[in-house]
């Protein structure tokens, strides 16, 4: 659409969204939009626009974090990018993961009646959410007032450090939940490890394969002991651990690890020194599958290898305990046959 300034002979081009172009005799007009960012918003209602007031002309994007001009071309290209289509299901989780948290809080609400619980739950999500992230950044709670003034701005408002480490225990039980939904029906490798000196710490941790293939780990148990475990206690803690209802792990896990533990001392010892025969090249391909490559193939020929490896493995622990045990009264025929094989 074209107009005439009435006190100029220059013209002047509006397009139809109101912004306006160089004249014909390239004179310098304006570019920026004649439509406000309230009337953008009221436009695009599916999209998570905000004005904030930050300047003329222009308005927030929620899901993309950053400014974006009120000119309607500028709009249309920024919905259709891969960033803010990505942005705006993450906003989608992010909402599925409040309500999540607000039904945390709500049954936690009910057993234990915290202070603070007539707060608005949007304020009390947004604490519990600082809390997480503080505990999974190893940042220590007693710190959050150091950080009060940044995490207020454009949020809701926090209060002191001791208030805030009340919601420590909610934290626990959302985290329980969330182990117990990652290992239900999953196959599970076990480690644990400890100190041998005093005050010995002992912690059991889960390994698994997600649903993309990626490698996770998730901590079971922290244990600060007076001194530390023989073999038969750490067995006998680990199946304590895994037998409880909220790790997710029982009652498959607890029947196996029983049942190695009640076979008898001569098919351990086999068991143990086929472990120190055979351990090596199930490691050394266990961490080179760890990697970001080609996971298929690697993992073809480094099955391929395995199986190269053990059928011509020379195994002299093997050997030296069978002999031994053959020449005891300990084995029966059964067990020598099946150690042969």
């Amino acid at each position: 659409m074209a107009d005439r300034d009435e006190n100029n002979e220059n013209m002047v081009i509006v397009d139809d969204d109101g912004e306006f172009d160089d004249d014909e005799d390239g004179e310098e007009t304006s570019t920026a939009p004649n439509v406000s960012v309230a009337v953008r918003i009221q436009e695009f209602p599916q999209e998570c626009f905000k004005d904030t007031a930050i300047g003329k002309g222009a308005f927030f994007c929620e899901a993309c974090r950053e400014e974006i001009s009120v000119k309607r071309s500028t709009i249309i290209n920024h919905i259709n990018t891969h960033k803010h289509l990505s942005g705006k299901e993450k906003l989608h989780q992010k909402a599925k993961r409040e309500r999540d948290l607000a039904e945390v809080l709500r049954a936690y609400d009910e057993e234990n009646h915290p202070i603070g619980e007539t707060l608005s739950m949007n304020t009390r999500v947004f604490r519990l959410k600082v809390v997480t992230a503080f505990m999974k950044a190893g940042i220590a709670i007693n710190k959050i007032n150091c950080f009060r003034s940044i995490l207020e701005e454009s949020a809701y408002k926090l209060t002191d450090r001791t208030n805030m480490a009340q919601l420590i225990p909610v934290v626990h039980q959302e985290e329980k939940k969330n182990t117990l939904e990652e290992l239900t029906g999953r196959e599970i490798s076990i480690v644990f490890d400890g100190t041998t000196r005093l005050g010995e710490a002992l912690v059991i941790i889960v390994r698994f394969l997600d649903s993309e293939w990626k490698i996770q780990q998730r901590l079971l148990r922290f244990l600060l002991l007076a001194k530390s475990l023989a073999g038969e206690e750490v067995a006998r803690e680990i199946i304590s651990v895994l037998a409880r209802e909220d790790t997710g792990t029982a009652p498959a896990t607890t029947r196996k690890l029983l049942d190695i533990i009640a076979n008898s001392e001569a098919k351990l010892k086999i068991e143990i020194a086929a472990t120190v025969d055979a351990g090596e090249p199930f490691v050394k391909k266990t961490y080179s599958l760890e990697g970001d490559g080609p996971l298929v193939l690697e993992a073809y020929d480094a099955i391929i290898e395995l199986e190269n490896c053990v059928r011509l493995m020379h195994m002299p622990n093997v050997t030296q305990i069978s002999s031994e045990l053959a020449a005891t009264d300990g084995p029966d025929q059964r067990d020598q046959e099946q150690w042969q094989d």
